[in-house]
């Protein structure tokens, strides 16, 4: 037993290193982070899948995206909407080892190493998947420097199609009566549960909704409150822009305590590990 032990415990401590430094490193440019083990990751070994009962650590990181730190290399994981995959440039991934595949059938990929890139869309466009996963693999060496391009590199991927638009620039959309409005809005969704129907979306921020008004669904506004880094169950804030999913019938007001502003990236930032499986536009 003392052999497992230690054997165990040498394999493990650099991990466990590696990875606090790591989050450290995140938290301190702004990402919100959470780790723990897990196990049954599939990983390809000899161009043949191989599932690992072993745990490994795993940071989560603004429900964006997942760094795993396996024990010969590093990987890190992200999703986007099928039309947001067809419409993105793979090109910028040339410089990294990476895989892509369908989330309902991971095993089955639409690029790797030994398949044509120009063919990811064409395989991408012929499938049934409404979500594509991608994974990126690093050296277990790899350091944060090299982390945290990637992770901006997912960001951005996020943040460019997104389309920015001013109240002014909305023939179609009257937002101008709820922008700036301070409203009371009740929290059931509090920062870290999981969405009731989805279990593996974690809300990051506060969800909720206000009773004075309607969403197009014929239900209480929803929303998101930012700015308030506890779980509340109300809260009185001013809605500070609209985001607009133009492939659902919901729009989702954001609101912050009043005094408290955000840029339109880090509004996107905040919301995207919900957001990222919509088609959305965000109005200010």
């Amino acid at each position: 037993m003392s052999y497992e032990f230690e054997t165990l415990n040498n394999i493990y401590k650099p991990l466990y290193d590696y990875v606090k430094t790591t989050v450290d490193r995140l938290k301190s440019c702004g990402y919100k982070c959470e780790w723990g083990y897990y196990n049954y990751h599939y990983i390809r070994r000899n161009n043949d899948w191989a599932l690992e009962y072993f745990p490994i650590p795993v940071i989560e990181v603004n429900g964006m995206c997942d760094i795993g730190i396996d024990l010969n290399h590093i990987f890190i994981e992200y999703k986007l909407i099928k039309k947001a995959a067809l419409k993105y440039d793979f090109k910028k991934l040339k410089k990294y080892k990476f895989e892509i595949y369908g989330v309902e059938e991971y095993l089955d990929d639409f690029y790797n190493e030994n398949m044509d890139f120009e063919g990811i869309k064409g395989r991408i466009d012929k499938s049934e998947e409404t979500t594509i996963g991608i994974s990126i693999f690093l050296n277990e060496k790899t350091p944060f420097e090299q982390i945290l391009e990637v992770v901006k590199l997912i960001e951005e991927s996020y943040f460019e199609r997104v389309a920015i638009k001013s109240l002014q620039e909305s023939s179609d959309k009257n937002y101008s009566f709820i922008i700036g409005k301070e409203l009371n809005c009740i929290i059931d969704r509090p920062l870290g549960s999981f969405h009731p129907k989805h279990k593996h979306i974690k809300y990051y921020v506060n969800y909720g909704y206000v009773n004075e008004y309607k969403a197009l669904d014929n239900e209480e506004q929803d929303i998101y409150l930012l700015g308030v880094d506890e779980a509340v169950n109300r809260f009185e804030a001013v809605v500070i822009a609209i985001i607009h999913r133009k492939d659902d019938i919901e729009d989702k007001w954001i609101i912050a305590p009043k005094g408290i502003s955000f840029t339109d990236n880090e509004i996107l930032r905040n919301v995207m590990f919900q957001e990222k499986y919509f088609d959305i536009e965000l109005y200010r």
